[in-house]
């Protein structure tokens, strides 16, 4: 969070989030969104969804 407010944008090296089997539960995007959300920050959840997005298409 902290280096989106230095900086206007967020690592893209974070985590996703995995199960005990280390399988993918789902991207770390989407808890920077959540968060987002939580703190009312709508450019920074235009950027995750951005980001998320983005996966789709690799």
């Amino acid at each position: 969070m902290l280096q989106y407010c230095y900086t206007g944008k967020y690592s893209k090296e974070c985590n996703d989030v995995l199960n005990k089997e280390g399988e993918q539960l789902y991207s770390a995007h989407i808890e920077v969104f959540l968060l987002a959300d939580m703190l009312n920050i709508g450019d920074l959840m235009e950027l995750a969804s951005w980001s998320y997005s983005q996966l789709s298409l690799r």
